[in-house]
């Protein structure tokens, strides 16, 4: 079997030309409250790719629901089929897990219709993420085999210059998914990075920088060109179940007063205070006009 192969952009590619060679592209969109200074310089080429996937940089330091909404509004129009967050950077600790998980679940609550992932090296998924398995978050307990993941690990040795030496062949060898005889997660990798800085790669695949990130995707090209389907039939949102009474709009209003100055932190507050008030349908408007009263 021949296994799809894409590519991941960023910033750090500097531009971006679809020359035709990979089977799927990923852009990164943001990293943290920032967007990528590239990323809509290099939008309009990327859009001329088929199968391509967004990418927000998790900051476990940033408020995980104003990341969710930047990476939701970058996203969002420009015809990106599968949304990932990537978590490789800052203090590994369990609020950072629960924040992540939280993030990849409002990204699933907000696009039922399009793929999910996460992308971590095998290290990161084991010393941190795999510990909290089991954690319970406004989101129900952490699992992070509910996701598709797509794993960094490189195969390499380094030169002296800073070039690097691909040692496996991404069509025959895949990434381990174990770590001296402990498996750190079932499911079997979706995407694999197996070779970035240092590659020489750039030019070939379209980039204005030396390196860019060379990715292989588990599965061949109908089954990438599969994943990257876009549901596009309706999908019924999930049941809130009964509306909140007045008395609880009335507690819940004192909370968002005392503890919310703006309102997106307002918004905030709800989603901590009831789990059960989302986004719903015009039928249960009466009871968010009441609310919106309460707090005026």
């Amino acid at each position: 079997m021949t296994f799809a192969e894409g590519q991941f952009i960023s910033e750090y590619q500097l531009s971006y030309k679809n020359l035709g060679n990979r089977d799927y592209i990923f852009q990164r969109t943001s990293d943290g409250l920032v967007t990528d200074a590239k990323f809509f310089d290099m939008l309009p080429e990327v859009k001329t790719v088929e199968n391509r996937g967004a990418v927000h940089n998790f900051r476990p330091n940033k408020s995980w629901e104003q990341q969710a909404e930047k990476f939701l509004t970058l996203s969002s129009g420009k015809g990106f089929k599968v949304l990932c967050g990537d978590f490789e950077s800052g203090e590994l600790n369990k609020q950072a897990a629960i924040d992540f998980w939280c993030f990849l679940r409002r990204l699933e609550e907000q696009k039922p219709n399009k793929k999910v992932i996460f992308y971590t090296t095998i290290y990161k998924l084991r010393d941190n993420l795999n510990k909290y398995n089991g954690v319970e978050t406004l989101y129900g307990p952490i699992d992070w085999e509910h996701f598709d993941c797509w794993i960094a690990q490189y195969p390499i040795s380094t030169n002296p210059d800073g070039t690097t030496n691909l040692h496996v062949d991404p069509q025959t060898a895949s990434p381990y998914l174990s770590i001296s005889g402990v498996v750190v997660r079932e499911k079997p990798q979706k995407f694999w990075q197996y070779w970035a800085d240092g590659n020489q790669q750039g030019s070939k695949y379209g980039c204005g920088s030396r390196d860019t990130n060379l990715d292989i995707f588990n599965g061949t090209v109908v089954e990438c060109k599969e994943f990257f389907t876009v549901n596009e039939e309706p999908v019924d949102p999930p049941d809130p179940g009964d509306p909140p009474d007045d008395d609880c709009c009335e507690e819940i209003a004192f909370q968002i007063k005392t503890n919310s100055t703006d309102i997106n932190a307002a918004f905030n507050e709800i989603y901590k205070l009831e789990k059960r008030i989302k986004i719903l349908e015009d039928s249960y408007l009466p009871w968010w006009k009441r609310l919106f009263r309460a707090t005026n």
